[in-house]
């Protein structure tokens, strides 16, 4: 699935943080939405992003945990 049309960065679940001045990169998955960091430039939220939807298909929930659920954000 592309970027939506009104998508400034090119990076599907991507999106610019006005007052961190950072880019946030989430994911969907089973009707939840996970935050998964942020970032000085989208080229690395969108990879994150793409490490994620990976592991949607394989262990998503165990990976999320480990990396993501307990680190300051």
């Amino acid at each position: 699935m592309n970027p939506q049309s009104n998508n400034i960065n090119g990076y599907k679940g991507v999106y610019w943080n006005k007052i961190q001045k950072k880019w946030f990169a989430t994911i969907t998955f089973k009707g939840k939405t996970y935050y998964l960091g942020s970032y000085d430039n989208p080229k690395d939220a969108g990879e994150i992003y793409l490490k994620a939807k990976v592991r949607i298909y394989t262990d998503f929930l165990e990976w999320y945990e480990k990396e993501f659920r307990n680190k300051d954000r």
